[in-house]
């Protein structure tokens, strides 16, 4: 049958928690991950479904490249399937932009556009 992102991913907790561990803070990588929401949404005219997770990502220590204190960030990552292929998007800011409640809206509204149009 057609791939879906249950078939190639498993569960949204399950693929949260994959993408977390092996592509935004694999080990090495000094960064550290830190799952808060997971979850499956219909979008779009043609409705197709997307996973949309919500976490944060610090650098382990104290310092980035530049000698400056590493910027802990907050993400929301969706992601659909067309075919055999994943899509995603990503809105990324400092964390502590989100605290601004307008601001977390407008990047909400950002990750909550995403979709498939045909």
């Amino acid at each position: 049958g057609k791939p879906t992102l249950q078939t190639m991913l498993g569960t949204p907790q399950n693929a949260a928690e994959t993408l977390l561990r092996f592509s935004i803070a694999p080990p090495g990588s000094g960064r550290t991950a830190t799952l808060i929401a997971a979850c499956e949404e219909t979008r779009g005219v043609s409705p197709s479904n997307v996973y949309q997770f919500e976490y944060d990502v610090e650098k382990d220590g104290t310092e980035g490249n530049s000698g400056t204190i590493a910027t802990p960030r907050r993400a929301i990552s969706v992601i659909a399937v067309r075919e055999n292929t994943l899509i995603t998007m990503t809105v990324v800011a400092p964390r502590k932009d989100w605290l601004d409640k307008s601001f977390d809206a407008k990047l909400r509204k950002v990750a909550e556009s995403f979709k498939l149009t045909r």
